[in-house]
């Protein structure tokens, strides 16, 4: 709370690496900390009272295995994912046949199916452009991806 106007202040001046705020080391230290597209002028009710509902929730019993990913992710991982992972507490379970559950995991088990046991990426660090061809032809992303379909990197599914 009392570092929180001069954090504001950074943060609407541009986040500028040259006046980081103390506590903070250095502008990657800061933005790991700030939740993801934090800004002082937004607030969202519906976002807050989420947050806290969450927050005041009991503990939701998860697998041994996300929370093992969990803990890894806090150590070293992706703040976007853990963000992710947080905020899915929140929402509602919803239920699925299995018929509804193998139509959700179909493009997974293909992606999982073209790359086998590994695939070189190209130099990029992409797939190769005839794997993504190949995994859009066949979970029927062809049909409404606006571009050729090659390049995951290039082209961004409609709105």
């Amino acid at each position: 709370m009392w570092g929180y106007a001069e954090l504001a202040a950074w943060v609407r001046g541009g986040r500028d690496p040259s006046s980081v705020p103390s506590p903070f080391d250095d502008v990657e230290d800061a933005l790991d900390w700030l939740p993801l597209e934090w800004h002082p002028d937004r607030f969202d009710v519906a976002e807050a009272t989420a947050v806290i509902a969450a927050a005041m929730a009991a503990p939701v019993r998860v697998p041994d295995e996300l929370a093992a990913l969990r803990t890894r992710l806090e150590h070293r991982g992706d703040p976007a994912l853990t963000h992710l992972l947080e905020r899915a507490a929140t929402h509602p379970v919803v239920e699925v046949d299995d018929s509804e559950a193998a139509q959700l995991v179909e493009p997974y088990l293909e992606l999982l199916d073209a790359i086998g046991d590994g695939m070189q990426l190209a130099a990029a660090g992409y797939l190769p452009p005839a794997v993504v061809e190949q995994l859009a032809a066949r979970t029927g992303v062809t049909g409404w991806w606006i571009g050729s379909a090659n390049r995951e990197d290039l082209t961004r599914p409609p709105p």
